[in-house]
């Protein structure tokens, strides 16, 4: 009896380790922002607006161990130039990067500094992450958080857009 218990145990065990693990977002990662929305940015200086349309998917990747992780796309496009602006990624694996893309050139940079109690034209936002992209690139920073995504972008000539309306 005790050897069939034992047998019956360790199966378990091994059908359980087969198991493909799926690692879903955390809901302080989810965004808000859902495919069409459209979104509004005003430049500081000359008043100038540039809306973008947004494009969300959400996808499972594969990790080499085999665990599955859940990741959310959103692709900022120019409405009027029909071009991408950005690229976000928010991954459940922790990981979350901005691919900036202009015409063919794109380059992803890592979040650079995190920024607590943020304000912006009376919202206060707990946490927003700064991308600092390389010298090269138009756009120089990128600030965004999970739930409203980009809030703020700066380009290196020293115009800065920031979120009005979405």
């Amino acid at each position: 009896m005790k050897k069939l218990i034992f047998l019956i145990g360790y199966c378990c065990l091994m059908y359980s380790c087969n198991q493909n693990k799926y690692h879903d977002l955390a809901k302080d990662k989810i965004p808000l922002l859902k495919s069409n929305d459209t979104i509004c940015f005003k430049d500081s200086a000359s008043s100038k607006i540039d809306t973008l349309c947004l494009d969300v998917r959400d996808m499972w990747g594969q990790t080499l161990e085999g665990d599955y992780f859940r990741y959310i796309t959103i692709f900022y496009n120019r409405i009027i130039q029909n071009s991408t602006l950005l690229r976000i990624n928010i991954s459940s694996a922790g990981t979350t990067g901005v691919n900036f893309s202009y015409d063919e050139y794109s380059v992803l940079s890592l979040v650079h500094n995190i920024k607590t109690n943020y304000m912006l034209h009376g919202v206060t936002y707990p946490i927003v992450y700064v991308t600092n992209l390389p010298s090269d690139n138009i756009l120089y920073n990128v600030y965004f958080t999970y739930h409203d995504g980009i809030i703020r972008y700066e380009y290196k000539d020293r115009r800065v857009y920031n979120l009005v309306s979405k």
